[in-house]
């Protein structure tokens, strides 16, 4: 792949939107051009910051809220005033429920649980013990820290790699014997938060988040928020 031919993919590859063949050569270019790989991080942050601004941007109803009513009291009978406000309430409602929806990670990650552990579409998983380990390690995630959970009754089943939001995490599923959880790992140097928190839902699955010192995690379970919590805290100990 040429650096014309990253530029040109690179919207798609950021919205995950680019077939598995060509996300391999995209990976690859990147891997060998530092060029494109800082030109697609800055692109990556810059579509962060406008996310952020939107999101934090108050909401200020009024001066439409005024128009609506004044068009509609200028001449519109009575009888269509109620539908009126009805259709601008909903198009405000509507547009807070999108500018305040679930963040992008925790969006992919309860997209890939829906999809990969629910509805059991095939992917390319790792079940070996040593393979998982060396995969693992190789995103610079401890191997002894993904088999911790085994002590607490949840048994690490199988790893792949994905991308959430467009970095690489790890996707470890887990099982008591009854019910699978998906645990999301990308190791990172942020701050470690104080315990984890309830990271909201989306859909039917619920999600639950932590940071350590090292590692930034996304807990997705299909049964509760308070389960998702839980499952969250039993691993940031174990981990």
């Amino acid at each position: 792949m040429t650096c014309k031919e990253a530029v040109a993919l690179s919207t798609l590859y950021l919205n995950r939107e680019l077939d598995s063949a060509r996300c391999v050569e995209m990976d690859a270019h990147l891997h060998v051009c530092l060029s494109c790989a800082h030109e697609l991080r800055q692109q990556q942050e810059l579509d962060a910051r406008l996310r952020t601004a939107i999101l934090d941007e108050p909401l200020d109803t009024r001066d439409l809220d005024q128009r609506i009513r004044q068009h509609v009291m200028a001449g519109t009978p009575w009888r269509w005033i109620s539908a009126a406000a009805g259709v601008a309430a909903a198009l405000v409602v509507g547009w807070i429920l999108f500018a305040r929806s679930t963040p992008p990670v925790y969006a992919d990650a309860a997209e890939d649980h829906r999809r990969e552990v629910i509805e059991q579409q095939a992917r390319h998983w790792t079940f070996d013990n040593t393979a998982m380990d060396a995969m693992a390690l190789g995103q610079g995630v401890s191997p002894v820290g993904i088999h911790a959970l085994e002590t607490a009754g949840f048994r690490l089943q199988r790893l792949k790699l994905c991308r959430l939001n467009g970095s690489v995490y790890l996707h470890l599923v887990y099982s008591d014997g009854a019910q699978e959880f998906s645990l999301f790992l990308k190791h990172g140097d942020g701050e470690p938060a104080a315990e984890a928190a309830d990271a909201g839902h989306h859909g039917a699955e619920h999600l639950a988040a932590f940071r350590t010192s090292g590692l930034t995690a996304v807990v997705v379970s299909d049964q509760s928020g308070d389960k998702a919590l839980r499952l969250a805290e039993i691993a940031a100990r174990a981990l």
